[in-house]
């Protein structure tokens, strides 16, 4: 999948979705894949998403039905060098640049085994969906938070930060369930995710650099 100023692949607006995206290559897209409300059986396994303004981006949107994201599985992907400002975009696609994986609103979603490298911002991020900064003119826009979240088992290198984690705009401190565990990875935020977000145990000293994630948001 190549040139949508869109996302190569988009699955939107199911639950539960039953789909797979497999064996599938995007390049030179606003978005690899997008998936606005949608999750529940959906698989996105053994595929290259590279030379996109962003990689993979499951998302919660106000403006379209079923939200918020939730229960995708991503597995043993590799993602690399989503950083084409070149390419044609929508608004969305352009705030995304420089993004391998990103989460943005979603919950309950499983990222594992997967190789993400050369990233101008993040590697595999974790973040909400602020849509009434998004979406001025949607009356009906709201902001989704993303929780319960696990990255397991992925190998990251070149990113600015490997590793990224935001639950909330409204607190710095709610961990919102998101883990991290078992990756190789350099660089994250916070500080030593893994042991601020760990799995199978309860969060220690979590705080989200918010201030850091609001500079992002002005895309190009």
């Amino acid at each position: 999948a190549q040139g949508s100023p869109d996302a190569g692949f988009y699955i939107g607006q199911c639950f539960p979705c039953n789909a797979l995206i497999v064996d599938v290559e995007a390049e030179w897209n606003g978005l690899g894949y997008s998936g606005s409300n949608s999750g529940g059986g959906l698989l996105i396994a053994r595929s290259a998403f590279h030379d996109n303004r962003a990689g993979i981006v499951p998302n919660s949107d106000s403006s379209e039905e079923l939200a918020p994201e939730r229960r995708t599985t991503i597995v043993g992907n590799h993602v690399y060098n989503n950083n084409n400002e070149k390419s044609a975009a929508i608004e969305i696609a352009r705030t995304a640049v420089g993004n391998g994986i990103l989460i943005a609103g979603g919950n309950e979603n499983t990222i594992e085994r997967n190789l993400v490298t050369g990233h101008d911002i993040s590697g595999i991020a974790i973040v909400p969906r602020p849509d009434k900064i998004l979406q001025p003119q949607n009356p009906e826009a709201r902001d989704y938070d993303a929780r319960d979240n696990t990255v397991r088992g992925n190998e990251l290198a070149g990113n600015a930060y490997d590793l990224a984690s935001v639950t909330s705009i409204a607190d710095a401190t709610d961990a919102g369930g998101n883990c991290f565990a078992d990756n190789e990875y350099t660089t994250s935020t916070p500080v030593d995710i893994e042991q601020a977000l760990p799995c199978g145990a309860i969060s220690q000293g979590f705080t989200a650099d918010i201030a850091l994630f609001a500079s992002l948001l002005g895309g190009e």
